[in-house]
């Protein structure tokens, strides 16, 4: 079987998602997508190597907690972060259920995005659902800060409902959601 090409690939392409253990078939593709401006969102769900190519073939890089912690070999989220940062001009996150999502701005700042409260029935694939709304988010050009509130919102309605990514909720409930604003405040960032 021969894979297409990544001129075929990339032809219609408005972003690049990809999770880090599928680094050894996607990083040549997602580098030629960043060398062409596409953004590439990487869904690190296991500890990479430091050397890792996905951490320069990618233009966002979003953590599970534990992999990240164990990617930096720092148990404090912050400064697992600050750590990565030295190695990538990828913009860094942590996600951490309902204790929200940690954020390096464009000036290496530690930020949080609030989680929202909801009652939680089953987790099963909201970090799914908060990756690809985050990518959607980025692919219609929100900021950070913005994609990563909208991706929050999506993975909480997610959780309030049985069914892993079926139980994913519809463009409207978001936006209802962050209407309503209902997300927890951060605590201060240390």
């Amino acid at each position: 079987m021969t894979l297409p090409s990544a001129d075929v690939l990339l032809e219609d392409c408005a972003a690049v998602l990809a999770e880090s253990r599928c680094a050894e078939f996607c990083t040549d593709l997602c580098a030629e997508a960043v060398r062409r401006g596409i953004p590439v969102i990487v869904d690190v769900d296991r500890a990479m190597s430091l050397r890792e190519g996905l951490l320069t073939a990618s233009t966002h890089l979003v953590f599970s907690s534990e992999p990240l912690q164990e990617t930096a070999g720092e148990s404090d989220e912050g400064e697992a972060l600050k750590k990565i940062a030295k190695l990538t001009p990828s913009l860094l996150a942590g996600t951490r259920g309902p204790r929200g999502t940690i954020w390096l701005d464009a000036d290496g700042e530690l930020k949080e995005t609030p989680a929202f409260p909801v009652h939680t029935v089953d987790t099963l694939g909201a970090g799914d659902i908060f990756h690809g709304a985050f990518a959607l988010a980025i692919t219609e050009g929100q900021e950070q800060s913005e994609a990563l509130r909208f991706a929050s919102a999506a993975a909480a309605l997610k959780c309030t409902r049985f069914g892993g990514a079926f139980a994913a909720p519809q463009r409207v409930e978001v936006e209802e959601l962050l209407r309503q604003g209902r997300a927890t405040s951060p605590a201060p960032m240390a």
